[in-house]
This record gives C-alpha cells, structure tokens and sequence, in this order.
C-alpha cells in the first residue's frame, strides 16, 4: 500500500520563495524523487548556432553520442564504442513540414504543433526575407554571448502557448503560478544591474517579440 502513497508534495513557502518540494519519507540512494513535464522549454541559442541538435520540444539529442563527440573534438573519423548504448534514434527523427525544424518523434511535433508551433512556424517569411523570431533569436544572441542562462524563445513560447490555447485564461494561470509577482520587480533590478543603456535592448526585444507574435496585448511589459 505505501508504495501508492505520495512521497512528496508541493507547496507554497512563501511569497519571494514561491514553490518548493518537501518529502513525506525517507528515500534511498538512486530514487527518483520528483518528475514533470515542463510547461515550456527553448535550447540555448548559441548552442543551437554551435550545431548541438536537439529535439524542438523535449530537447533530447537528435546526434548520436558519436556524434556528438566528433563535432566537439573536431575528429571527423572518431570511433565510440557499443554504440548499442546510444538512446538517440534518428530513424524517429521528422522535421515540421513548413519551417523544417526538428523534433525527436511525430509525437513531439504533434505536442509542440498543438501547443504553440501554429503561433510561431517561420514558414510565412516570404522570399528572402528574414522572419521577425529569426530576428528576435540574432538580436538575443548578440546581446547575450556565453555562458548562457536563458533563451528569449522562452518567452516567445510562453505567449505563443496563451495565444493558441482554446482556455486562455488557464493558459495563462499556468504562467501566473511563477511569474505574476515579479513581472515589474524584476524589471527594475535588472535595469539597476545592467544600468540605462540596456533599456533600449529591451525595448528592441519587446517590439520584436510584438512584431513576430503580432499580439500586442499579451506583452504586459
């Protein structure tokens, strides 16, 4: 029976700390204490210019380890044992018809089809012209060089996902659970790290993400 019971649970600590996991048993070495699925997630870009590719939505490897391993260390003919050991399997890999960005299965494509890649498919750029999120991705990366923290597609699909969804006003809670309190007051400290001359990046980032989502009233910035 007590292999049934919840071993932990979550709850709100406080205010400036928000959400935290709190065990209700004893674990042993190697247990899994805590799984979930993320709301959204987004590859580094400058990881994703340096050719590390990954699954669009789930972010799992779609290079083999060798891969991998012949792209970091510029060995073109480098040989990896039991290859057998690779959980990457590239027969599973399919593109998005219109934009041809890659996914690890159809099961991903079909979830990121359905929760936010309707919103933010780059196939409507016409001719040569360069899509307003493939602006918004060049701008970022050169405002933000390595290491890095954090991916303005994030946000994109954040707001691409409340834009798509059928209950925008769930969708939306969803997001408000972590970031409703701190909207403005994380604002105003950044700008006090980064000092004013940052303020015109952000402003660029803003009218980017309006232009390319063309929705300014989700931007409540």
């Amino acid at each position: 029976m007590e292999d049934y019971l919840p071993r932990v649970e979550v709850r709100v600590i406080d205010d400036e700390k928000g959400k935290g996991l709190f065990a209700l048993s004893k674990f042993n070495k190697g247990d899994v204490i805590f799984e979930e699925r993320p709301l959204v997630c987004a590859q580094f870009l400058w990881n994703q210019a340096y050719g590390y590719l990954a699954c669009d939505y789930c972010m799992k490897p779609l290079e083999t380890a060798e891969e991998n391993v012949r792209r970091l260390s510029g060995i073109s003919d480098l040989v990896l044992p039991y290859p057998e050991c690779c959980a990457t399997r590239k027969d599973e890999c399919v593109e998005c018809p219109y934009c041809e960005v890659s996914y690890c299965s159809y099961s991903c494509r079909e979830q990121a089809w359905e929760q936010y890649h309707q919103v933010l498919c780059t196939s409507s750029s016409a001719g040569n012209t360069q899509h307003p999120l493939d602006q918004l991705q060049d701008a970022w990366r050169e405002m933000h060089y390595p290491p890095e923290t954090a991916s303005i597609m994030l946000i994109a699909r954040m707001i691409a996902t409340v834009k798509q969804a059928k209950d925008k006003g769930g969708a939306a809670h969803l997001f408000s659970q972590f970031c409703h309190k701190t909207r403005s007051k994380n604002g105003d400290i950044s700008h006090k790290l980064l000092g004013k001359q940052f303020q015109a990046q952000v402003e660029h980032l803003r009218q980017l993400i309006i232009k390319g989502l063309q929705d300014e009233d989700l931007l409540q910035v």
